[in-house]
């Protein structure tokens, strides 16, 4: 799939990727209307396996919208276009947990848990 460079009617004008999992990419965009910086992430439930995939990210989408609490990013919105579902959030700036336990080596179990 082409990487999009603005989503939903050029609200949203994505800058680069952030990261890629097995449900699909998240982008790093800019929410031209609202002026504030977002992660997208699309999920390509045109080439899904099976339909359980689609309810995946249909449930992810659904629950991210119920949730409120500071150490979450807050769901902004959520559509289809061109074949793919998008779910946009607020972008939360930090390291990956991936960077630190690459810099770090593995953590103690009491950080692990504190995450």
């Amino acid at each position: 799939m082409d990487e999009p460079t603005r989503l939903r009617d050029g609200r949203y004008l994505v800058q680069g990727r952030l990261g890629e999992g097995a449900q699909g990419v998240t982008y790093d965009a800019v929410d031209v209307r609202e002026g504030r910086p977002v992660a997208i992430k699309r999920f390509d439930v045109r080439g899904a396996q099976s339909w359980k995939d689609v309810e995946l990210a249909e449930r992810e989408t659904r629950v991210l919208a119920t949730l409120d609490h500071p150490l979450l990013p807050r769901y902004v919105e959520h559509f289809e276009e061109g074949g793919a579902l998008y779910l946009v959030m607020e972008k939360v700036e930090g390291e990956t947990l991936d960077l630190v336990r690459r810099r770090e080596g593995a953590l103690p179990e009491h950080e692990v848990r504190r995450f």
